[in-house]
């Protein structure tokens, strides 16, 4: 999964195309304004102001899927989102695209 919430323009479209050469599937999770740098992902979850029902549903949502790795943003402000998901996948946070780090 990558997080690209708060993500520069164009930042997750290069980080999408950088992860398709993995051989695994890949969920977004976006901005309504990011819309157009998805093109490339399989799935594309949209976060918009849910409200607290809505928001319990898309950390349920997370948390069922069980990802094998999730991938944010380092300066997105959402950092507190990996504390919300359970069970607790490996999290890696982006400073630069294709520069990672483990949390």
């Amino acid at each position: 999964m990558l997080v690209g919430l708060g993500a520069p323009v164009g930042a997750v479209r290069a980080e999408i195309l950088r992860r398709r050469d993995q051989d695994a599937s890949l969920t977004v999770l976006i901005e309504p304004a990011q819309t157009g740098e998805v093109a490339d992902a399989d799935d594309a979850w949209v976060f918009t102001r849910l409200g607290p029902v809505g928001f319990v549903a898309l950390i349920r949502r997370i948390s069922w899927r069980r990802f094998d790795r999730v991938y944010q943003f380092r300066d997105c402000g959402f950092s507190w989102l990996k504390y919300c998901v359970w069970p607790r996948p490996p999290w890696f946070y982006i400073s630069e695209i294709g520069a990672e780090h483990d949390l």
